[in-house]
């Protein structure tokens, strides 16, 4: 799910060294929590309106929520920014 997420993100078209850091991801052997933190990181200095980046931000320090949980709340985020087919229905499928 977490790769599949990360290629959506990819698509929406971020510049390096954003896009070199989501290439990264797919390959990482880092924990679930820490990829999903480097996501979020990488997200949050995208153009998001500051409402989201602010929840993305308190979505990363979150400790007390499961990585499903978090995933789920990022996944809900980037939905809202207005994908296009396929990527919407893809991004649907992954809740």
């Amino acid at each position: 799910k977490f790769n599949e997420l990360n290629r959506i993100v990819l698509a929406l078209g971020f510049r390096d060294p954003w896009s070199s850091r989501l290439s990264t991801l797919n390959t990482s052997s880092d924990s679930d929590t820490d990829k999903l933190r480097e996501l979020i990181d990488v997200l949050k200095d995208w153009r998001f309106k500051p409402e989201y980046r602010n929840k993305l931000v308190s979505i990363r320090d979150d400790t007390e929520s499961s990585v499903e949980d978090r995933f789920l709340q990022v996944v809900n985020i980037v939905e809202r920014i207005g994908l296009r087919e396929p990527f919407r229905s893809q991004l649907i499928a992954l809740k």
